[in-house]
């Protein structure tokens, strides 16, 4: 057992994500895992569901959005050429836990 270690798994379907404050912790979950099942690790995250995920581990940021799923849609409705328009959040805006 690790004391303040935390490992949150996220599923769904066929695909799993892994977050992990413990190095060591997740590399052992994993290796359970794939004694178990067919269990493939394809690395660090880019794609999940639809949105594109980046995560600056040096910054300690990790962004997360849907612009290929809108081009997407734009492209469907043929509104590709729309004039854009920011969302009321500004760019910049950090969000902290309400139990801070």
């Amino acid at each position: 057992m690790m004391p303040d270690c935390s490992l949150i798994i996220i599923l769904y379907v066929d695909d799993i994500l892994i977050g992990y404050s413990d190095k060591n912790a997740m590399s052992r979950l994993v290796d359970a895992l794939c004694a178990k099942y067919d269990f493939k690790c394809l690395g660090a995250v880019t794609w999940f569901l639809g949105m594109r995920i980046d995560v600056n581990v040096k910054d300690g940021l990790t962004k997360i959005d849907q612009f290929q799923f809108a081009n997407e849609i734009l492209h469907r409705f043929e509104m590709s050429q729309c004039k854009p328009f920011k969302t009321p959040l500004n760019a910049g805006t950090f969000l902290i836990s309400a139990s801070r």
